[in-house]
C-alpha cells in the first residue's frame, strides 16, 4: 500500500493554545491517565471541494499529519490539544496537494485490475496459512500470547492487533514478498507487548527486522489496490 504524509508539522501549545485551552490540555491528561484504553476519536467530514475525509484525535500524536491513500481516502489525525479549527484551515492550506494525490491514484487505478471479493474467497485460506507459519515461526523469539489470528479484506490496513490479543492481516500480503510481509507479520506481533509505536516497541521490531526503516519506506510505496 502506498501513501502519501506531510510529517514533523509541528503545533506549539504556545503558538495555539491559550490560557484555557492550556487548562484544558492539562484537564484532558489527568483523565487520560485513568482511562488508558481511550486511543483516538474520529469523524468524517466534507471538504468544500466535495472530497471526504476522515479527522482522528489520537492521544500519543505530536503533530499533524495529513495522508492520502491509494482508495482516495484522506485522513487527517491531530493531537487532542488542538481543536478541529485548526484542523481544517491547515487541511485547506494542504486542498491541492490532496487533490493531486487523488487524482495521481484515480490514474494509477484505471490502469489496474481491482481484487474484488471473489479474490478475498479464492486466497483467504492460502494467506492464512502462510501468514500463520510467520506469526509462529517469529513467535519463537518473542514467546507472545495471543488469541486469533483472522485474515481479513481491508481497504487501508497491512494489518492490526487488538487490546484483546487477537492478531488481523490482510490477505493482500500473499502478493507481497517475503520481506514486505514478514516486516508486517513482526510489526503486529510487538503490539502485543506493546500497544502503541513507543521506542520500546521499534526496538522489539528490529530485533527481528534489523533493517525496518529501509522496509518501512518500501512498504508506503507498495502499489496494491487496497479496494
Amino acid at each position: 500500500m502506498s501513501f502519501w504524509v506531510i510529517d514533523n508539522i509541528f503545533i506549539s501549545t504556545f503558538t495555539i493554545c491559550s490560557t484555557a485551552l492550556q487548562l484544558c490540555v492539562m484537564s484532558f491528561a489527568t483523565i487520560g491517565s485513568i482511562s488508558k484504553s481511550i486511543y483516538y476519536r474520529s469523524m468524517v467530514e466534507k471538504n468544500e471541494d466535495g472530497f471526504e475525509y476522515t479527522i482522528k484525535k489520537h492521544k500519543s500524536a505530536k503533530h499533524m499529519r495529513l495522508s492520502v491513500y491509494p482508495t482516495g481516502r484522506v485522513v487527517l489525525t491531530l493531537p487532542y490539544y488542538v481543536p478541529k479549527y485548526a484542523g481544517k484551515k491547515y487541511l485547506e492550506e494542504k486542498k491541492d496537494w490532496v487533490l493531486m494525490h487523488i487524482e495521481n491514484y484515480k490514474k494509477k487505478k484505471g490502469n489496474k485490475k481491482e481484487l474484488t471479493r471473489t479474490d478475498y474467497l479464492k486466497h483467504r485460506e492460502e494467506a492464512r496459512k502462510i501468514i500463520t507459519e510467520r506469526v509462529e515461526y517469529f513467535n519463537q523469539f518473542y514467546n507472545f500470547s495471543y488469541k486469533r489470528i483472522s485474515i481479513k479484506d481491508t481497504k487501508t490496513m497491512w494489518g492490526s492487533c487488538s487490546a484483546k490479543g487477537n492478531l488481523n492481516f490482510n490477505y493482500k500480503l500473499l502478493f507481497m514478498t517475503p520481506e514486505h510481509r514478514d516486516y508486517v507479520v513482526v510489526h503486529e506481533l510487538c503490539h502485543l507487548k506493546e500497544l502503541n509505536h513507543s521506542k520500546c516497541f521499534w526496538d522489539l521490531v528490529r530485533k527481528q527486522v534489523p533493517d525496518m526503516e529501509r522496509i518501512k519506506k518500501e512498504l508506503r510505496k507498495i502499489d496494491v489496490v487496497l479496494e
